[in-house]
């Protein structure tokens, strides 16, 4: 099958559904026209703020497309972002294995959706951004079984299973709200190749226009609040509002799964829905729930999909009274579960929290006095002594 047939036509048909289950209009000719920003600072719609970069605090990360993206409904990996500073670099997301999503989750009849990767330290002006994606884009044509695949092409490769998509960012722009980094594709003689872009901070911060991150490891560290739960997972600290938590209470050293988005008044990561860590975590959007059945219907946006089309399937026992309750187009988190009857699965709402008041009081740890520099110390020590001297002389 050809990249070209499926990119204008298999994508467009996919994508038509997707926008039905959102409510959105499908007859539009251009329903993500007027989209762009202005300048070059994505933190607003303003034009660029030249004035110097302001240092201090933290600066959330995310993920989008362009809205010339809207008939490429592929899945790409992503491996790596690492966002670089003038003087040094930090690491936002890493993923071994790599994180599987699709292109069209970042898009809707209302604008760009944002992938949330990370949070960076904002201690200097920054200066470049670097992404490094699977080698290859991958679908799967409606009706049949077979993942098709495609080679990038024109891309510098990394070393390993992956190519590198770098970009320049404007030392001068404040940065004040987020940065987006824009994934393209370009289509040439059917070959594929992407790009990394500066996109808008837009609807960013609201956190019904976020892609929540499935992210997933062992607890290294618990800490009792007022409201919630802090727990550390990777290089996260996370705000677990108490009505997220699903299974037993969060302890260290116990494997968990959320789907990780971004706080914009307490600044800082938060759960939207927890689930007890399993293989195959999906993150999905609810097309159908036949309750007479006990089967649903998921759509796949994320995470480790075996097929690529809606999946149905039977769903465990304690789900059936949550999910009743659920609206259509509404976000899960999900997992596929080994039942005596076959695969079944396990569904967990994503829900619109915020964290409490009294955490957010504590999102960030108080960090010690900046210690001054080691010529400063060895200064007013020589000038205590000097001191200390001249009082000796004149008594």
């Amino acid at each position: 099958m050809k990249v070209m047939s499926r990119l204008n036509w298999g994508g467009l048909v996919v994508l038509a559904s997707l926008m039905a289950g959102c409510g959105g209009n499908t007859n539009s000719a251009s329903p993500f026209s007027n989209t762009t920003y202005s300048g070059r600072d994505p933190s607003n719609l303003a034009p660029t703020r030249s004035s110097a970069f302001a240092s201090g605090g933290t600066l959330p990360v995310f993920l989008s497309i362009g809205s010339d993206q809207l008939p490429h409904d592929l899945w790409v990996t992503l491996k790596s972002v690492e966002v670089q500073g003038t003087q040094s670099s930090q690491a936002v997301f890493s993923s071994k294995s790599g994180y599987a999503f699709r292109l069209a989750s970042l898009r809707d009849t209302n604008g760009p959706r944002y992938l949330y990767l990370g949070t960076i330290e904002k201690k200097e002006p920054l200066a470049r951004a670097k992404v490094v994606v699977g080698d290859q884009a991958f679908w799967q044509e409606l009706g049949q079984q077979e993942i098709m695949k495609s080679k990038w092409s024109g891309t510098e490769a990394d070393g390993g299973e992956g190519v590198v998509l770098n970009t320049n960012l404007d030392p001068n722009a404040e940065f004040q709200d987020a940065l987006v980094l824009n994934l393209s594709l370009k289509v040439e003689s059917e070959k594929l190749t992407p790009a990394i872009g500066l996109g808008s901070a837009g609807g960013a911060l609201d956190l019904a226009r976020q892609e929540a991150q499935v992210l997933s490891g062992k607890i290294e560290k618990v800490e009792a609040a007022e409201g919630g739960t802090w727990v550390s997972l990777g290089k996260h600290r996370i705000a677990v509002p108490a009505e997220v938590v699903a299974g037993e209470a969060l302890k260290k050293d116990t494997e968990l799964a959320v789907l990780l988005a971004y706080d914009k008044v307490a600044r800082t990561p938060v759960a939207v829905a927890t689930q007890d860590w399993s293989e195959g975590l999906l993150r999905a959007k609810l097309a159908n729930y036949d309750a007479g059945r006990g089967s649903i219907s998921l759509e796949p946006l994320a995470g480790a999909w075996k097929e690529l089309n809606v999946m149905t399937l039977p769903v465990v026992q304690g789900n059936k009274d949550a999910l009743a309750k659920l609206a259509v187009g509404s976000y899960v988190l999900a997992s596929i579960k080994s039942q005596p009857d076959g695969p079944a699965f396990e569904v967990v709402p994503a829900q619109s929290v915020t964290v409490p008041s009294a955490m957010a009081a504590k999102a960030t740890p108080a960090k010690a006095a900046i210690a001054k520099p080691a010529e400063d110390k060895a200064s007013l020590k020589e000038k205590q002594a000097a001191h200390r001297k001249a009082a000796k002389i004149k008594s």
